[in-house]
């Protein structure tokens, strides 16, 4: 979870920009100084600046990832789908540990009696 967030807040990519990524498009980042993106809203390409904090943070994922596969966040038998929906259930279990509220001015007597939580997606983190 700790690296899908700030893949988000570092590179500002897209919940599933980030559970697409592979350690060969990591290692190509940090030698061309930008990061490929093909998974992306769209289907267009994109590349993304490395910047030294996001060099830092590609470096640490690649030294603790598991040696034994390509995929960064998919596998241990879940498909790129579920661990997208796994890290959005986290965001809405635990954004408020995290998330800083920025004030909406709105007519209080239009919203008596209901609570308003603004979505946060992974989108929304950087």
């Amino acid at each position: 979870m700790r690296w899908a967030i700030t893949m988000a807040r570092e590179f500002g990519l897209r919940l599933e920009e980030t559970t697409a990524l592979t350690k060969t498009q990591l290692r190509g980042a940090l030698q061309k100084g930008y990061l490929s993106l093909r998974i992306t809203k769209g289907g267009i390409p994109r590349d993304v600046p490395v910047m030294p904090r996001g060099r830092l943070v590609i470096q640490e994922i690649l030294a603790e990832a598991p040696k034994d596969k390509e995929a960064i966040f998919t596998g241990h038998g879940k498909a790129h789908h579920e661990v997208m929906r796994s890290i959005q259930n986290w965001l809405y279990n635990y954004r408020d540990g995290f998330r800083v509220e920025e004030p909406v001015e709105v007519d209080e007597r239009s919203l008596e009696g209901v609570e308003i939580r603004p979505k946060l997606t992974m989108h929304g983190l950087c």
